[in-house]
């Protein structure tokens, strides 16, 4: 289910969340943790949270979909 932006501030602001399926390629399928509640949003909608070393993610990319890696370190490029 879509919802307004408005809604998805108020509501939805600083959940956490679970990627379940993506959409048109820049939209996705998430579920809340929190709540259970399952919608559908643009990534216009979502923060981007850069995880602590050494917890899991999910690739995406088709080749290795849906392997679970440790991340291992975050190397930040300068930019002049």
């Amino acid at each position: 289910m879509n919802y307004p932006e408005t809604l998805l501030k108020d509501v939805y602001n600083m959940f956490i969340l679970v990627l379940q399926s993506v959409v048109d390629v820049y939209g996705a399928k998430i579920k809340m943790l929190d709540t259970g509640d399952k919608i559908q949003v643009d990534q216009s909608h979502l923060e981007t949270v850069i995880p602590a070393v050494g917890k899991q993610l999910q690739i995406l990319i088709i080749l290795f979909r849906h392997c679970d890696i440790p991340l291992l370190c975050i190397a930040f490029k300068k930019s002049f």
